[in-house]
This record gives C-alpha cells, structure tokens and sequence, in this order.
C-alpha cells in the first residue's frame, strides 16, 4: 500500500512531510464533500490534484508514460464529473390566494381544502390581525373576516426583523406551506414577500 502511496498518489510521491500533511487535508476535504454534496462534487475535487501534478510531470518529462497515463484517466473522471452533474432546481407552483377565499375553503370543506393547500406553497395575502411569538416561533395571525384565521409561523431572522415593523392592520403577502386545519389554517417557513 506504502508503494502506492508513493508511486501515484499526489503529496506521497516526493517523501516530504509537509507535502503529506497538505495532501491529507486536501483529501479529507474532498472525502468530506462525499458527505456533504454529493458524489460528482467529490469526483470534481479529488481529481485536481491528479491532473495538476500529471500534466506537471509530463511537462518536466519525468516518467511520461506513467504521468500521461495518471493524466487521462484524472482528466477522464473530472470531465465525467462535470457532464454527470445536473444542479437541482426546484421550481415550486405557487398557488396565490387570499386569505378570505383560504378559510372560507376550509370552513366549507376540509377534506377538498387539503387536497388544494395542504403541503403547497402559497401565497398568502391578508390584513394583520395579530403579531406574537408562540412557544419562541415569531407568528403573525392574519384575519380572513370568518370565524377560522390563518397562523404564519416564520423563522428567518430577516423576516423577523421585517416584521418588528409591522402593525396589525397592514396588508401583507406571505410566501409559506399550508399544514392545513388545526384550529386555524397552519402555514409554516415563512417568508414575506
């Protein structure tokens, strides 16, 4: 294995410490992108230091054969890499409603207000009818002029901030996911718009 190390691996070859110690690092770094990305961003990063040091040593012509051939096979997986990675984009729907027309559904028809709501990104607009904080959750209650209001739950700092300016009263449009009917409508993660 100590033969490998030193014949190919980048950082091993030379024998000097401080060459190890940052190959280590960098190694660990890129097994700790395995973890926290995904597999073609490991891919990417472990490949760098191949392709550097091959194409340096097929440059310095120093055992070309083996450097070029280290050369094609890191170029060969970092291009693989790039091709196989397609960056996720989630485009939600957004469904756009007031929050009259979203209590007045839920009042007439819990079961069919669920199936157009529940886990879906709205957009809420309503009047302020309360601002408090429940159990350390930063909510504003928006009045829907029925007997069932709408609870916002919000956790982002900006929008915290945003709402320490708010009065009840103001017209607001909240970006969230209706967790439907507990004792008002739920809508949770927050945003306004």
């Amino acid at each position: 294995m100590k033969d490998v190390l030193k014949k190919y691996i980048p950082g091993f070859r030379s024998d000097i410490k401080w060459k190890k110690i940052i190959a280590i690092i960098y190694y660990m770094y890129s097994i700790s992108r395995l973890f926290r990305a995904d597999f073609y961003t490991f891919l990417f990063t472990i490949t760098i230091p191949f392709i550097v040091f091959s194409l340096i040593g097929v440059i310095k012509n120093e055992n070309r054969k083996k450097s070029l051939i280290i050369l094609l096979c890191g170029l060969f997986l970092f291009i693989g890499s790039i091709e196989a990675y397609q960056p996720t984009t989630h485009l939600v729907d957004v469904i756009n409603v007031t929050a009259f027309n979203l209590s007045n559904n839920y009042e007439s028809n819990e079961v069919r207000a669920d199936t157009l709501y529940k886990d879906k990104t709205i957009n809420l607009t309503g009047t302020i009818k309360d601002i408090s904080n429940v159990l350390g959750d930063t909510t504003l209650t928006i009045g829907s002029y029925s007997n069932l209001d709408i609870t916002c739950y919000f956790k982002d700092k900006v929008d915290i901030d945003k709402i320490s300016n708010l009065h009840k009263g103001n017209v607001v449009t909240i970006q969230g996911v209706c967790d439907g009917k507990i004792i008002d409508v739920i809508v949770n993660d927050c945003m306004l718009k």
